[in-house]
């Protein structure tokens, strides 16, 4: 398991610096010491963030870690974010937030790194919700279970650790796509 603490902000991205590590020594003396953290919308004009900002973002991950830090680097991009460590949930949360993006862990079980429940539930969301973008999350990389959420309608792949530009750049990629044939309102 990994253990994360976001250490600075960095100044020419604007963005918060991510670090993983096994350590949770480290990582708690670190994160106790880091406290220039800020973000970016805390430095710059309000309005101008904020029309940003779009859509609904729902992450499954059983690691809260992970949660906690998907919700830090991306909530500056979604307008609203909704974090919950099991699946067992999730299609209650599809109905009930209707997200645009699913942001979903491949492996709930531990020991169980083949990806079939995250390509399971991939499925399920796309029944219930064809329009909703999902965007499988792994520490396993595999070629051929990416191929294989790609032709169950996955929008994108991300695998931790994972640096936040490409999440943010993925996960806002998948938005957009799933907008881009939607008259405005």
């Amino acid at each position: 398991n990994w253990t994360l603490a976001v250490l600075e902000l960095d100044t020419d991205s604007r963005s918060p610096h991510i670090h993983a590590s096994n350590d949770e020594e480290k990582v708690s003396k670190e994160f106790v010491s880091a406290t220039n953290i800020s973000y970016f919308c805390k430095d710059i004009n309000q309005e101008v963030c904020s029309a940003m900002k779009h859509g609904t973002l729902l992450v499954v991950d059983d690691n809260r870690n992970i949660l906690t830090t998907v919700k830090m680097v991306m909530e500056q991009t979604f307008s609203r974010i909704v974090c919950i460590a099991s699946p067992s949930g999730l299609m209650t949360r599809l109905r009930e937030d209707k997200p645009d993006v699913v942001l979903l862990d491949m492996n709930f079980h531990s020991g169980i790194n083949n990806g079939n429940e995250g390509l399971y539930w991939l499925r399920e969301i796309k029944k219930a919700s064809p329009q909703t973008a999902v965007v499988l999350f792994t520490a396993y990389a595999d070629i051929e279970l990416a191929v294989t959420g790609l032709k169950d309608g996955a929008a994108d792949f991300i695998v931790k650790p994972f640096d936040n530009a490409q999440l943010i750049e993925k996960l806002t990629a998948a938005y957009q796509k799933t907008h881009q044939h939607k008259p405005s309102a």
